[in-house]
């Protein structure tokens, strides 16, 4: 992606083809939540960027839920950093994250343009943008699933992460689709290198979760 100037007994957990994916979303049906879960390597000097662009994502928790069916359920979002002696190659939900002097192009020609790259779980960040919050919760984004919108939507997903329009925000519907892609990853565009995700029940429902008319998003009013 190119910027542009950018088991235990009656609790069962039912796992859906984890592997290879970059992100998982938990559905709790006994705590009524459900959480994005994704993890973060940071290579050299990049845990203070890793660390903000994920804080943009986590600050989210608690701004939605999610109805179930008749029920309500909390949405949150647990990305955290992992120290790259602890990775675990059989733990899907890893992905990389680092600083690198300069980007290419498609054609591998060096663009001055380019701010970050995601290729699925690996994440590069020009190091001249590494302080730049919109740039790297941006690329976080493609990571989830997300890439640019095509219906002139704005916010932090735009290919210039929202600096023509001035809208930076994360939108409801960029929250729908990381919920949307991990039930249904087959719709994914398997065209751009944006992140795979998938998810698991623990407790069972009422309802059948892969319907989409069972799931309705809410954005929780501020007090």
């Amino acid at each position: 992606h190119r910027w542009i100037k950018y088991n235990i007994v009656n609790n069962p957990v039912k796992l859906v083809d984890p592997n290879g994916k970059e992100w998982v979303v938990v559905f709790d049906h006994e705590k009524k939540t459900v959480t994005i879960e994704a993890k973060y390597i940071p290579i050299g000097g990049s845990h203070a960027s890793v660390e903000m662009a994920i804080g943009t994502w986590n600050n989210l928790s608690g701004d939605y839920s999610l109805m179930v069916g008749k029920e309500k359920y909390n949405v949150v979002f647990n990305l955290s950093i992992i120290d790259p002696s602890e990775t675990d190659a059989l733990d899907p939900r890893q992905n990389t994250y680092k600083l690198v002097p300069e980007l290419r192009d498609e054609a591998g020609n060096v663009d001055h343009n380019i701010m970050g790259q995601t290729n699925r779980r690996h994440i590069s960040i020009r190091e001249s943008e590494k302080d730049n919050g919109y740039v790297v919760a941006h690329e976080v984004g493609h990571s989830l699933g997300l890439l640019h919108p095509l219906n002139g939507a704005k916010g932090l997903m735009e290919e210039d992460c929202g600096m023509s329009s001035g809208h930076h925000e994360i939108t409801k519907s960029n929250v729908e689709s990381i919920l949307r892609l991990a039930i249904h990853p087959e719709q994914r565009d398997m065209k751009y290198n944006s992140g795979i995700g998938s998810y698991e029940e623990i407790g069972s429902s009422k309802v059948d979760i892969t319907k989409p008319a069972n799931l309705r998003l809410i954005k929780n009013r501020k007090i």
